[in-house]
């Protein structure tokens, strides 16, 4: 009888670990997808202002 609770203990403590390790692996994509969600975002906006920003030429440094 020994065996057996040592047993289940066993596989009821592996499946919690795992269970946490899938949860961390879920916490970690989604903290990554929410960053290049944002550098996305980053790089729309700076296409979408891009027409509209004058970069200075060499003319107009000129002293």
């Amino acid at each position: 009888m020994k065996n057996l609770i040592t047993k289940a203990t066993s596989a009821l403590s592996g499946a919690v670990l795992f269970a946490a390790a899938v949860a961390m692996a879920g916490v970690g994509f989604a903290a990554i997808a929410t960053l290049a969600f944002f550098a996305l975002l980053a790089v729309g906006i700076a296409c979408l202002t891009a027409p509209f920003v004058s970069v200075a030429s060499d003319d107009d440094t000129a002293v």
